[in-house]
């Protein structure tokens, strides 16, 4: 059974409290969710992508654990911080790989890649790579902070609508409307850019 957002609450609670098992089950929740996020997010990149979902989760993991993300207060405010982790993770490895092209002659390195189950509310449903989604968001974050947020949250954090809203003080008719509009921004932007969605 999946954890209830009540049970991660609980477990927040008692982490900040300093229970230990309870710290660890935190993070082996945000494990597996992440995995999903991942896993659906890079199902249009391209062959031989040197960035696996298994990859992309555990760096976002790793730094997750660093900074102590166990110190949120709620599940929803726990896995906005992650949305915000994962992004960082995927915007990184773009700018690593545009170094790599211009020689940087960085050596490639192979990461065995799960097949995780696809969580139906995130969606990258147009084939864009992840990687160019996230650095896209950087550059709406200029533009829009609101709904930069919002395609954070919902795409790299999936959180629902409802949750969004919540955590951003807003009602849920603007998010649905803001993700939608911003959404459609990023795709335009990286189609102008000749980053187009992969077969």
């Amino acid at each position: 059974m999946p954890a209830t957002p009540s049970d991660i609450t609980v477990l927040l609670e008692r982490s900040r409290g300093g229970d230990a098992a309870a710290r660890e089950q935190v993070f082996a929740i945000a494990y597996e969710e992440l995995r999903r996020v991942a896993s659906n997010l890079m199902r249009a990149e391209r062959l031989g992508h040197t960035l696996s979902p298994t990859a992309v989760v555990n760096e976002t993991y790793l730094r997750l654990v660093a900074y102590d993300a166990s110190f949120t207060h709620s599940r929803r405010d726990f896995f906005a911080l992650c949305s915000t982790v994962m992004r960082h993770v995927l915007a990184d490895h773009a700018r690593q790989r545009r170094r790599t092209k211009r020689g940087a002659g960085l050596d490639r390195v192979e990461f065995e890649d799960l097949t995780f189950e696809i969580d139906p509310r995130l969606t990258n449903s147009h084939g864009y790579e992840a990687c160019d989604l996230a650095e896209a968001i950087f550059d709406l974050e200029r533009k829009d902070p609101r709904g930069a947020s919002i395609l954070e949250l919902k795409v790299f954090g999936g959180l629902t609508t409802h949750e969004v809203a919540e955590h951003l003080g807003v009602s849920t008719s603007t998010v649905a409307r803001d993700y939608k509009a911003c959404l459609s921004w990023c795709y335009t932007t990286l189609s102008r850019e000749g980053k187009g969605p992969r077969p």
